[in-house]
């Protein structure tokens, strides 16, 4: 059924478009490989070295290409970004079968290089995906595409680390690998099935131009500014939580470390409830108002959980999930309906690459002071610099009215105003 026979802003009539369900079905594939692999290759590092900061090297391995995200998102602006996703794909699966080789401890250094090259792939892969999304959408479409992305995101973080895991402990690391780069061919061949609006190759640049045009489009977009402003807030405090969640369970809790694992099921169950409810909430509210409210409820739900018995902390889990999921489907929508098409890349790796900064500063701070510092007091502190960026957000309200340029090689140009503005 062709999308201009749908009704707009419908997450079922969206799901009646064949593209979009041809995209998800690829995405369900590569999201449930990555997640299956990415833990796999910490653990594998660690029983390879007996080192745990080995492990967690890996990890860190995957965020240093953040610093190339400018210029990769020049690559997402300058090629069609279906062919894009299908390329990243297809290189990405080569990318996995060194893994193969990896036998003992003088081949761990081959899992450091693999996850750097994930880190690359991932970078690309949100990007154009969320510029394709940009193109072969409605603006009105967007809000619930995103809305059934990161739902399908959130339910598959459960599900894909204890696939990994499983399969890791029963055939090795390399059968995970395998399994990865089957679930990356799989989604390359869907993508090559469909047929969507998408920009012709655009002609180079000066190379200057293309890596700032990104933050400087963002910097030029008063709600942009906002919107940067409390996503690095967000992030660091994302990156205190990476610390603070072994503490609240530990000398909250009294629980074993592995009851994380119950807390972040309790969180994915919380985003599914947010991603379900985000489109009606868009229509109402607008992006800025709905990515604020939820930072707020995210900053009220650490509060919640600064009470040291289950009850609190799983209902402040379940609360913070939500309100997370509100605010990430809200950014993006926001990200995507601000931009015009030939800068969606740019801007989406500018806005991640300047967020990396605050979280990993975050992050290593949390680290040199969890054991100064009682986890109760960083949880407030992190509950009220959500609760200010929420709120700055949302005072935003919705994005100024402007034009949003769609340009393809098969169906000429088309420009589309964001709706309810």
């Amino acid at each position: 059924m062709a999308l201009g026979e749908l009704t707009e802003g419908s997450t079922r009539s969206l799901l009646r478009y064949r593209p979009f369900r041809v995209l998800v079905a690829g995405q369900t594939l590569t999201l449930l490989g990555d997640l299956a692999l990415i833990l796999v290759l910490g653990i594998w590092a660690r029983q390879l070295t007996g080192s745990v900061s080995a492990g967690g090297a890996v990890f860190f391995a995957m965020i240093a290409p953040t610093l190339l995200a400018p210029l990769l998102g020049c690559i997402v602006d300058r090629f069609p970004r279906r062919r894009v996703l299908i390329v990243n794909d297809l290189v990405t699966a080569a990318g996995l079968l060194p893994l193969l080789a990896v036998d003992g401890r003088g081949t761990v250094w081959v899992i450091y290089v693999v996850a750097s090259m994930y880190g690359v792939s991932q970078q690309i892969f949100f990007a154009a995906r969320s510029a394709l999304l940009q193109t072969m959408l409605r603006d009105g479409d967007l809000g619930p595409a995103n809305a059934v992305l990161e739902s399908l995101r959130m339910g598959l973080r459960t599900a894909g680390p204890v696939l990994g895991t499983v399969l890791f402990a029963k055939l090795g690391g390399g059968a995970v690998a395998l399994l990865d780069a089957a679930t990356f061919l799989a989604s390359a061949a869907l993508l090559s099935s469909i047929h969507v609006p998408d920009i012709a190759r655009r002609r180079q640049t000066s190379v200057v131009d293309e890596l700032g045009g990104g933050i400087r489009h963002i910097l030029r977009t008063p709600i942009l500014r906002r919107l940067l402003l409390a996503l690095c807030a967000a992030v660091a405090v994302l990156g205190l939580l990476q610390v603070v969640g072994l503490a609240l369970v530990d000398h909250g809790l009294h629980r074993p470390a592995t009851f994380l694992g119950v807390i972040f099921a309790v969180e994915g169950a919380g985003a599914i409830a947010g991603g379900l409810a985000a489109p009606a909430l868009l229509r109402r509210a607008g992006e800025a108002r709905l990515a604020g409210a939820g930072l707020v409820v995210s900053g009220l739900s650490l509060g919640v959980m600064t009470e040291p018995s289950l009850a609190p902390v799983l209902l402040g889990a379940c609360t913070g999930g939500a309100g997370f999921s509100a605010f990430l489907i809200g950014y993006t929508t926001l990200l995507q309906r601000s931009t015009a098409t030939e800068l969606q890349g740019r801007v989406f790796t500018a806005a991640e690459a300047t967020a990396g900064v605050p979280y990993t500063a975050m992050l290593g701070l949390a680290v040199l002071v969890i054991g100064l510092v009682d986890y109760r007091v960083m949880l407030t502190a992190g509950m009220l610099v959500l609760a200010a960026a929420g709120a700055y957000l949302a005072r935003g309200g919705r994005p100024a009215r402007h034009r949003i340029l769609v340009l393809s090689s098969s169906s000429g140009s088309r420009t589309s105003p964001p709706s309810g503005t």
